[in-house]
């Protein structure tokens, strides 16, 4: 007999001890069995159906399956005390390069459904005369003056009845051009929509 010395060996992704042992002189030492993968390569089966029913106060943690000893074994599922604002997720299989890897499953905290955004506020009812104004006066202004422009007169509402504003020389702009106000009816009230520069 001769003794042979133990050993570590590198078996998938961990070192493992063999240990020493007598061994007949002749004969060669025994080879050691082989190790079973410690992650499957391929992939698992198909979820079993599990029909359970409803039960208050608790939640189904899916059965799922496991790799032992280099092969699948089906773990059933359990129930799950439910917990406050927390959601339950099931485990999953993933596929990782050349293996197969078991992602945990657990609770996680339940995000709030997002509050949606208040609506604008309605804009407050237009308010003025109920009735058209007159038709503008013709206004005498003269002729035309240089760098200024023409704004026209137009009608007011002003206690509660029209008023004629007479028109008036704006200052002429670069590059712009002077517009007009006017009256509009918007609902059942007129409203005036001041003129100015553009």
């Amino acid at each position: 007999m001769r003794w042979l010395d133990g050993r570590w060996e590198l078996r998938g992704d961990h070192w493992e001890w063999i240990d020493g042992s007598w061994a007949e002189e002749s004969a060669p030492p025994p080879a050691p069995p082989p190790a079973p993968t410690q992650f499957p390569t391929r992939e698992p089966p198909a979820p079993r159906t599990e029909t359970v029913p409803p039960k208050a106060g608790y939640v189904w943690a899916r059965g799922r399956w496991d790799w032992q000893n280099g092969s699948w074994t089906w773990l059933p599922g359990h129930w799950e005390h439910e917990r406050v604002r927390m959601r339950w997720v099931d485990g999953r299989w993933k596929l990782y390069g050349d293996h197969w890897g078991w992602v945990e499953g657990g609770w996680i905290e339940e995000t709030a459904a997002p509050t949606p955004p208040a609506p604008p506020p309605a804009p407050p009812p237009a308010s003025g005369p109920t009735q058209a104004p007159p038709p503008p006066r013709s206004e005498a202004h003269g002729p035309p003056q240089t760098g200024y422009v023409w704004a026209g007169g137009r009608w007011a509402w002003q206690r509660d009845r029209y008023e004629w504003l007479p028109g008036h020389w704006e200052h002429a702009r670069a590059k712009l051009t002077w517009y007009d106000g006017q009256w509009e009816q918007q609902g059942n009230v007129w409203v005036y929509i001041e003129g100015g520069w553009r």
